[in-house]
């Protein structure tokens, strides 16, 4: 598990594994919930339930090779190998699936995966890497098993039924169906 660093101010804003972005432009935090609806044949649908979806963050970084010392002027770095590294750095974040912890300055979320990851060049960010993630929280539920006996109830007649002899006895009357199958049913589930 690792955290998204980002630096505003020479300051570590946000922090994922050993990836330092210089500059966090924009964050984008999505909370929606589903609200499940019922038609009615009149007016308005019935709303019954309220589903709340897990949270989005889209970040809008911005990596340079040029770094500023604060006591000894500017560090420059070969922009192309610069940028070809973050990106790499990125990619692998993203291709990994590995859960992360992304701080920002709004709210700390645990479990996230990077779904998206955008760039686009052009010639005003040809030196600099310039790019959109965004995350969303996973939630993982644990696996647990158990084991199940069930008794299945002895059938009342073993007998087998000869089909020469079989003859028509008319209509019957309806007769109330008996406990013994509830209480079957009820030894069968546990009840």
């Amino acid at each position: 598990m690792g955290l998204l660093s980002f630096f505003q101010n020479g300051k570590s804003c946000l922090a994922f594994d050993d990836l330092d972005i210089d500059v966090s432009l924009s964050e984008t935090h999505s909370y929606e919930s589903d609200i499940t609806k019922n038609p009615v044949e009149k007016g308005s649908p019935i709303c019954d339930n309220i589903v709340h979806k897990q949270p989005k963050v889209s970040i809008k970084g911005l990596c340079s090779p040029l770094k500023i010392e604060y006591l000894g002027g500017i560090k420059a770095m070969s922009a192309q190998s610069f940028v070809q590294n973050k990106w790499q750095q990125l990619l692998k974040i993203k291709l990994s699936g590995e859960k992360i912890t992304l701080f920002t300055g709004l709210d700390i979320y645990p479990d996230m995966i990077m779904t998206t990851l955008n760039k686009t060049r052009d010639s005003s960010n040809v030196n600099h890497l310039e790019f959109t993630a965004t995350f969303e929280r996973i939630k993982i539920v644990p696996v647990e098993y158990t084991s199940l006996k069930i008794n299945m109830p002895k059938s009342a007649s073993k007998s087998k039924v000869n089909p020469e002899n079989k003859t028509n006895a008319g209509l019957q009357e309806k007769k109330p169906a008996s406990n013994s199958y509830i209480i079957g049913l009820k030894s069968l589930f546990g009840f």
